[in-house]
Order: structure tokens, then C-alpha cells, then sequence
């Protein structure tokens, strides 16, 4: 499940609870999906000039789906596009 899409140019950047962050870059009906990288169950993520700052909230172990321990401290990380 996408938790969130933040659009550039005709692709979309995406990160997943299981920690996936891809980019879908869109052509006509199309769309091809390409991981970028993996982070600690990210919950969001923004776009400023060329990087992108991912959240690291870690839902899935504060809901209880995920048992293992949380990661602390909790952290915002860079990923250069």
C-alpha cells in the first residue's frame, strides 16, 4: 500500500510501510516502478530542490502489526535524486 505519492515532472515518488521508496515514472498509459532505496518502515517524505526527506515514523511497529522493538530515536533521512 502507497502511503504517499509526492509528484515530479511525470513521476510520482512513493514509500511503502514494508520500507520501499520507488519512483513510477508515467508515460502515456504506462508506468514503470523503480526502488530507489529502503528505509525503516517510512511514513512520509518531501520533496525539496533535488532531495527528498524521508520520515522513518515506523506505523507498523507502533500500531503492534510489526513486534519487533521500535527504532530509536526516530529519523528524517536524505535521499539525493
Amino acid at each position: 500500500s502507497s502511503d504517499l505519492v509526492a509528484p515530479f515532472t511525470s513521476s510520482l515518488f512513493v514509500t511503502e510501510n514494508t520500507g520501499a521508496l520507488s519512483r513510477v515514472d508515467i508515460a502515456g498509459g504506462t508506468a514503470a516502478v523503480t526502488t530507489l532505496g529502503t528505509f525503516d518502515q517510512p511514513t512520509s517524505l518531501v520533496r525539496v530542490g533535488r532531495d527528498l526527506w524521508v520520515t522513518e515514523g515506523q506505523d507498523l511497529r507502533l500500531q503492534g502489526v510489526d513486534p519487533t522493538p521500535l527504532h530509536l530515536p526516530f529519523v528524517v533521512r536524505r535521499f539525493s535524486l
